[in-house]
């Protein structure tokens, strides 16, 4: 036994004696604990199913504290439940037939458009209200609208992006795109 381990021996005794055992016995236990909880968290982080759904439950929240925000400015703006207001959003993906069939799905209520990204690695799809436009945007039915956003987005493995809501008759926008809050 080398003097560091014997030391190290002596010192776990004399700190086990000292203590009646039980201070020295709820370290380990700690220590034991927090060893576990590394060894998972390693095991976790490697799996690709697990780093896309963190990813994707921490982006939710994010996009909804923006929806609250978003809709706070707007309200601030005098936007009411009776302003008309034109809609246009984004997702991206990297698998242009898994952003084709998310497109397919929301033009039941949006114009669409899928196209390769400017850095054609990755794949858009642009969605409009527009000629037309939606009314009643209070904060209950912009956040409800958001989550159902990323929750279809995240069904196609797709990632609901931005939005833009405009009123066109004042000529005034909101976008989450200028919004950077972090709801951790």
């Amino acid at each position: 036994m080398t003097q560091d381990n014997l030391c190290r021996k002596s010192d776990n005794h004399a700190m086990h004696q000292s203590c009646g055992g039980q201070r020295f016995e709820l370290v380990n236990q700690l220590r034991n604990l927090v060893i576990a909880d590394v060894r998972r968290l390693r095991f976790m982080t490697d799996d690709p199913q697990h780093i896309w759904t963190d990813y994707y439950a921490r982006l939710r929240r994010r996009r909804i504290a923006e929806a609250r925000i978003l809709q706070s400015q707007m309200s601030a703006d005098g936007v009411t439940d009776d302003t008309i207001l034109a809609l246009d959003f984004k997702h991206f993906g990297n698998v242009e037939s898994d952003l084709r069939r998310l497109a397919d799905q929301l033009s039941e209520n949006y114009a669409m458009a899928v196209s390769p990204s400017t850095d054609t690695e990755s794949w858009i799809a642009l969605g409009t209200t527009r000629p037309g436009g939606i009314d009643g945007m209070n904060e209950e039915r912009c956040t409800d609208w958001v989550g159902f956003m990323c929750d279809v987005a995240n069904s196609y493995a797709c990632v609901f992006s931005t939005w833009t809501l405009t009123d066109p008759v004042r000529q005034l926008s909101w976008t989450n795109e200028s919004i950077d809050v972090d709801p951790e």
